[in-house]
């Protein structure tokens, strides 16, 4: 089954973080198909936290 995935870090290495969470996603078995380019964004609502790197992940996934 397709899903899509929106994936956000404000803390420590952002753009690592990221990568990390793609890497760990495809050691339980999820193929990631597609990812967006990273964005930045300001924080919302809780202005004063660090900005956010964002990215949006197709990914496949078998559901048992």
């Amino acid at each position: 089954m397709k899903y899509f995935l929106s994936l956000g870090s404000n803390q420590g290495d952002r753009k690592k973080n990221i990568a990390r969470a793609l890497f760990l996603l495809q050691g339980e078995g999820v193929e990631i198909r597609r990812v967006s380019s990273l964005y930045e964004t300001e924080p919302v609502d809780f202005t004063s936290q660090p900005w956010f790197y964002n990215r949006l992940a197709e990914v496949q996934a078998s559901v048992e």
